[in-house]
């Protein structure tokens, strides 16, 4: 008897996690669907804004050259992308307070310090990566793609679709590489990754920096550099962040009597 009740509670703990997990899912996307409904109100406005670092190139090397649209809803779906994407960034902080109201139960007292920061430095990391490819290293690539035009014989017709998407790649292609950092902290506080290994391994770290700056711009010297640059500086904050983490995880260990 005492077993069956155990086995009831537990079937009935599983159940009440499931109930509230579907609960928070409904909110988290009736959370996403406000927030894309409401940028899809500003979405021409929000284009224009994404539009913004190509038009100075545009008007210096082909000045009589504009975005055309190849399929009747091609531009629909280029504002129904921008509501998306905003959308989603804007309910982000929602959507964490979602998961921690979930997940915070089941985590330990440490664990739960860790989680907020974390959070918000992923937010942070992500915006301010996305911000420098926008500012710093959009108008350098367009400047260096549209130089190649030659007046009278090559003349750009942009396609709003295929613009939107170039971009959104590079800003979540920025966005996640400015993550490093964070990445480096938790593998070392799971004991992963240690800042020796890191240290050791920073002639191939140099190197692939290079060789994904190469990948994620466009190919001139210094736009490379552009990304190089930032690349090579989280990962030298990745090794500090990372003896931060692994001297926080023994400290906590020492308290413990471990």
């Amino acid at each position: 008897m005492a077993e069956s009740k155990k086995e009831n509670e537990a079937a009935m703990s599983f159940l009440e996690h499931l109930a509230e997990l579907r609960i928070r899912l409904i909110r988290s996307f009736i959370a996403l669907v406000v927030c894309v409904l409401a940028t899809y109100g500003y979405r021409k406005e929000i284009l224009d804004i994404f539009r913004q670092p190509i038009e100075a190139p545009l008007k210096k090397y082909a000045p009589e050259a504009s975005m055309v649209f190849l399929s009747v809803p091609e531009v629909f779906f280029a504002q129904l992308k921008i509501a998306l994407f905003s959308g989603i960034f804007l309910s982000f902080p929602y959507l964490i307070i979602e998961i921690w109201g979930f997940v915070s139960p089941a985590l330990f007292k440490e664990e739960k310090r860790i989680f907020w920061p974390f959070a918000i430095f992923t937010y942070l990391f992500f915006t301010g990566g996305a911000l420098f490819g926008y500012f710093i290293v959009f108008p350098f690539g367009f400047d260096f793609f549209l130089s190649l035009t030659q007046p009278n014989e090559i003349m750009p017709s942009l396609s709003i679709g295929s613009y939107l998407i170039f971009t959104l790649k590079l800003l979540l292609a920025f966005g996640f590489v400015f993550e490093l950092p964070l990445i480096a902290f938790v593998l070392a506080r799971m004991g992963i990754l240690t800042p020796e290994w890191l240290i050791k391994n920073a002639k191939y770290a140099l190197l692939s920096s290079f060789i994904v700056a190469a990948i994620l711009t466009p190919p001139d010297p210094f736009t490379m550099f552009l990304m190089a640059g930032p690349l090579i500086l989280l990962y030298g904050l990745s090794i500090i962040v990372s003896f931060v983490a692994v001297n926080r995880k023994k400290a906590a260990q020492r308290a413990q009597g471990l």
